[in-house]
């Protein structure tokens, strides 16, 4: 329900955004009012955004109450988060400032890349998300600017030692279900009516074709940057959908593309390529060495005239590579 400014809400004045205000910044300081503010946030209160702003660019406010704001300010890409994002590139706090960076990675316009490029820190685990979110921007919006790099190995299964990946279209009951959750992926347009099932042996995934591409839009694979799409996974803790993987592509010959998946954070876990030919698609894809992703093999194609996709194989080891086992033993310095 919406209230407006003069109304009376629980015996004060105001609005809901000037109670949330209130809530924040009165003492003392407790977990409790994280919660709070969230739970305004999803009331949609009027001037709530403009609240949100205010609390994000307030360096008084304690950092979780800020990034509270900014998680909350962000779910949707509108005007005031992207001016909020741009306005909050200089913080002073360095936590903040990554997460404002990522945040604009995903949702920035084409014009952002600019901004970002214009950051300027010491700090290496701000410089690798600062690069991660250029190129969520040159992919998201086919600028050709960023690139990641082919991974110099790949690991594939062998068959003794692998499982099956679950994989089918995506039934009407969990369609709903994610309608019914939510998931918190904005700056791409998927297209849950074009979603597909891939379970791993302990985990179900969905595979959320970006909209843009479906039917004969798949011929940008091998003309531009692109987003094929999202993995999301269920969030058991709080219930929803969110990103496992992004697939990112990257044109390689005239009808050949490199395809990675690549982390939230920006880093890639997975690498394959895929063929364009008369309106239908052929892609691989692999773990790298990266110690996150056990090997697999993914084989699918896609045909645009039937608007089908037809995964051929899939099958992950149920272990680590022993030299990915390595560099969880010796993790790579920020």
């Amino acid at each position: 329900m919406h209230y407006p400014e003069s109304m009376p809400v629980n015996g004060r004045s105001g609005s809901r955004a000037s109670q949330l205000r209130a809530l924040v910044r009165s003492p003392p300081r407790t977990t409790g009012r994280n919660e709070a503010l969230l739970e305004l946030a999803e009331t949609r209160p009027p001037r709530l955004e403009v609240t949100l702003r205010s609390l994000v660019l307030d360096t008084g406010l304690d950092r979780s109450m800020r990034l509270k704001a900014l998680a909350a300010l962000t779910q949707e890409v509108r005007p005031i988060a992207l001016e909020t994002l741009r306005a909050t590139l200089g913080d002073g706090d360095t936590i903040v400032l990554n997460r404002v960076i990522e945040r604009l990675g995903k949702i920035g316009t084409a014009s952002d890349l600019q901004s970002l490029k214009e950051v300027r820190t010491g700090n290496r685990t701000t410089q690798r998300i600062l690069r991660s979110a250029k190129c969520f921007l040159s992919y998201r919006h086919g600028l050709g600017q960023y690139r990641h790099d082919v991974p110099s190995r790949v690991f594939k299964t062998t068959n003794r030692d692998s499982a099956k990946l679950g994989t089918g279209v995506l039934s009407k009951s969990l369609r709903e279900q994610i309608e019914l959750r939510g998931m918190f992926i904005p700056g791409i347009d998927l297209a849950l009516d074009h979603a597909w099932r891939v379970e791993c042996p302990n985990r179900l995934h969905i595979f959320i074709a970006n909209r843009e591409l479906i039917g004969t839009g798949i011929a940008a694979l091998t003309e531009r940057q692109t987003v094929l799409g999202v993995l999301v996974a269920e969030n058991l803790e709080i219930g929803t959908f969110e990103p496992f993987f992004y697939l990112l592509t990257d044109p390689a010959t005239r009808d050949t593309f490199h395809i990675f998946g690549v982390r939230s954070a920006g880093w890639m876990t997975l690498y394959g390529s895929g063929r364009y030919e008369d309106g239908v698609v052929d892609a691989s894809l692999s773990a790298t060495s990266h110690p996150s992703v056990p090997p697999l093999n993914v084989d699918a194609d896609y045909a645009a005239e039937s608007d089908r996709l037809r995964f051929r194989r899939g099958i992950v080891e149920t272990r680590l590579a022993e030299s990915q086992t390595r560099q969880i033993r010796r993790p790579r310095p920020d």
